[in-house]
Order: structure tokens, then C-alpha cells, then sequence
């Protein structure tokens, strides 16, 4: 159940309880009457929930799968992204957001965490789609999300989505830099079913995702891993290094990784942080770049 009110000319709806995965994945597919041309028709909608509680379970299940070393009494810095997921495919396949949810393209992410979230603490969670561009690929859209316990702060993300108003490809005319030569590399093997995996522990079961012939439907030769499980499991490799859950990590998306394949983490540490490239195993390609660094509390 739900119920809405108006706020500085944004529509906020108030839930009680989480939304069903299924529900929602089964309004996913129904075509939208209107397609947004410009940015300006994206509206400005929020959607929040109190007195969420983390499942320990499936929270060891995703660190696992994403390399993170689970200590029982913490959760990963990237799991509220997890929770926060329906809550974004909530106001996504809201019948006044004129934006089909299948087929759009994750082109950024930001997160900030103040500190370490307890696996016994209760927290509210708070989404906006808070900011929309028209770029010369299409409309770029912003999903904020707020994490607080009680009344305090303690996580937010910046989740940037792009809906390309043509499919066609688009070919840049810039002929690619050499690429920047890192100190450090690990190389991770991704099998077949990877994406299958994350799609359990996530909830997101987009199809571009799951298998060859569901991703074909969507454009592409293979299925490809999820955006977030590369950023999952790239900080899983690296937080350590910063000795802190106090930090920021902000990400591009550049190229899709297809399943399976053999993918490098290339990165350097100075005193601003760590910067990093994922890239594919020929080491001519960037799938994902960024950095992570340590932040004060607020």
C-alpha cells in the first residue's frame, strides 16, 4: 500500500512494505503510451520506506559472489544499491514516467558511505529521480538514493540512466587514446552463468543479463554482466587497501562485459585515492573506469 502527497512540486509515495519483484518486472514489460523526447518531460517523483531490515543470508550470498570478505556484523558498502533496487524500478514503471525500464543503459554511478552500516541496524530508504539532460545519445536521467538510520545520514548514490532515443548504434568519430599504464592488476575469470547469479542475490533480472538468446532480443551477441557487480567486486578488491568505510567510489560505464570472459582490474594508489580501469583481456578495452577514495563524515 501506498499513498502520495506533493512537495516542492515533487510527487513523494510513501510504502509500507518493499515491492514485489515480480510485480514489478511484470509492469516492466508493458509498453508505455508516451515516450519521452526530452528531458524535460522526465518528472520529479520520490518513493520511501522506513524500518527496512538486511536479510543475513542473502547478504553473505552477495558478498560472496562479489569477492567481498563478509565479517557477519557489517554489510558491503555496495549492498544498500541492492535494496534500494526496487524502489527504483517503483517510480520507473509509474505510468507517468514516460521511459521504457527495459533497454535502458547504466552510464554512471556514484556512492558515498559515511561509515559502516550494521547487519542489525534498521534503515529508511529515500529515491528520487532527482536531475534529467538531453545529451546527443538520448535522454540522461539521475536516480538518488538516500540511506538513513535513525535520522542519520549514513549512505546516498547517484544511479545515471541513459534512454536512447534511436537504437542504432552510435559511432564516435574520435579515434581512442592509448591507454594509461597502472601499477597493479588482478585478473578475474566471469563464467557463463555469472549474471544468472547476480540476478538471484539482486533482484535485478533484466534479460540483457540472464542468457545468450534473452540479451539478443535487447541487441546484443551475449548476455553481459550487471554494471553494479563490477563496481561490487572492483571495491571489493580495493577497500581494503583504504582501511575505511568511509569513502566514495564514482564509476563511467564505458563497454558492455559479455559472459563469459576473462577481465583485468588495473589501478594505481596516490594520495587522492585509487583510480582503476576494468578492461577486457586483450588490455584494449575499457569496461569500466573511476576512483575510490576516503571521505570525512558529515
Amino acid at each position: 500500500m501506498s499513498h502520495t502527497y506533493t512537495a516542492n512540486e515533487c510527487h513523494i509515495h510513501h510504502l509500507t512494505k518493499m515491492p514485489s519483484t515480480l510485480t514489478l518486472y511484470r509492469l516492466a514489460v508493458m509498453p508505455k503510451k508516451h515516450h519521452a523526447k526530452k528531458a524535460e518531460e522526465i518528472p520529479h517523483m520520490a518513493v520511501e520506506i522506513n524500518s527496512i531490515s538486511f536479510n543475513a543470508k542473502k547478504v553473505a550470498d552477495y558478498a560472496e559472489l562479489c569477492g567481498f570478505q563478509f565479517n557477519g556484523k557489517t554489510v558491503p558498502i555496495t549492498y544498500p544499491h541492492i535494496l534500494a533496487f526496487n524502489l527504483h524500478m517503483e517510480l520507473m514503471v509509474n505510468p507517468s514516467f514516460p521511459v521504457p525500464l527495459l533497454g535502458l543503459v547504466h552510464v554512471r554511478n556514484s556512492i558515498r558511505s559515511y561509515r559502516s552500516i550494521g547487519l542489525n541496524e534498521s534503515i529508511d530508504i529515500h529515491v528520487s529521480l532527482s536531475e534529467a539532460r538531453d545529451t546527443d545519445k538520448g535522454i540522461e536521467f539521475d536516480l538518488t538514493t538516500q540511506v538513513y538510520s535513525q535520522g542519520e545520514r549514513v549512505w546516498e548514490s547517484v544511479s545515471t540512466n541513459l534512454y536512447r532515443k534511436s537504437q542504432k548504434a552510435i559511432k564516435s568519430p574520435y579515434q581512442p587514446k592509448a591507454l594509461k599504464d597502472y601499477r597493479f592488476a588482478e585478473f578475474w575469470t566471469l563464467k557463463e552463468n555469472t549474471g544468472r547469479k547476480y540476478a538471484k542475490v539482486s533482484g535485478d533480472s533484466n534479460p540483457i543479463h540472464l542468457h545468450k538468446w534473452t540479451a539478443k532480443a535487447f541487441g546484443f551477441k551475449q548476455a553481459i554482466i550487471h554494471g553494479m557487480w563490477t563496481k561490487a567486486r572492483t571495491l571489493a578488491a580495493l577497500q581494503p587497501l583504504l582501511k575505511s568505510d568511509a569513502i566514495c567510489i564514482e564509476t563511467e560505464f564505458k563497454q558492455p562485459i559479455f559472459l563469459p570472459s576473462k577481465v583485468g582490474l588495473h589501478y594505481d594508489e596516490n594520495s587522492d585515492g585509487i583510480a582503476f580501469e576494468v578492461r577486457n583481456k586483450g588490455n584494449d578495452k575499457v569496461h569500466m573506469k573511476g576512483r575510490v577514495s576516503c571521505i570525512s563524515s558529515i
